[in-house]
């Protein structure tokens, strides 16, 4: 007779009925032979979100989660984080456009987040720097950005076949922000915590 599997120990999942509790959020999860998927619901600010996450004992596959969320905010924004598969047209084109989006979220942090006037250059790289961004509208702000740059530790370990990702994208109204290879509470607070901020900022900008 073989031994049982202990599954909590290679995937924690008991964080997640206290987790969604502390959001006023309902949880459902259960296991499928060595894959799990819990779907969170809750609401921000009447506006109700999904976040379905899936994670498996085999660390060859990545734990992923999915927030989805139908808003009345129009425009459109997408950042992502992480490693991505690198995509060239084989030309210098791709460095200028690399280098215009670079120099674009800087000039985009000094203009929000600086309190300087004297044009000082600051100790280290601008909050989203290192993100892959598009915001024609300039709603995120430093302070988002750096969140969504700097996610808290996962609880747990894949194979060197994953990378930590994670991309943030509104659409027609549809607020979605994914990640993957991240895993745990303080991941998803993390996550939560993010998307009501986005929330916020969108609102705002539509109060002006």
């Amino acid at each position: 007779m073989g031994m049982a599997i202990d599954r909590e120990a290679q995937l924690p999942t008991a964080w997640l009925p206290a987790l969604a509790q502390a959001h006023h959020a309902q949880v459902e999860g259960r296991w499928d032979g060595n894959d799990y998927r819990a779907v969170v619901a809750g609401a921000y600010r009447q506006l109700p979100w999904q976040l379905t996450m899936d994670g498996h004992l085999d660390t060859d596959y990545p734990a992923t989660s999915v927030l989805r969320c139908e808003t009345p905010f129009p425009g459109s924004l997408s950042v992502g984080s992480g490693d991505r598969a690198p995509r060239t047209t084989g030309t210098e084109l791709d460095v200028v456009f690399a280098v215009v989006s670079a120099a674009r979220t800087w000039w985009r942090g000094r203009g929000r987040g600086s309190s300087s006037s004297g044009g000082e250059a600051s100790d280290g790289p601008a909050p989203g720097a290192s993100l892959e961004l598009d915001d024609p509208d300039g709603v995120l702000t430093p302070e988002v950005l750096g969140q969504l740059e700097h996610w808290p530790t996962s609880s747990h370990t894949r194979s060197n076949l994953n990378r930590d990702r994670s991309s943030l994208r509104l659409s027609y109204g549809a607020l979605v922000f994914t990640t993957e290879n991240m895993w745990g509470p303080a991941v998803t607070a993390h996550q939560l915590a993010v998307f009501r901020q986005v929330i916020d900022l969108l609102e705002a900008r539509e109060a002006r």
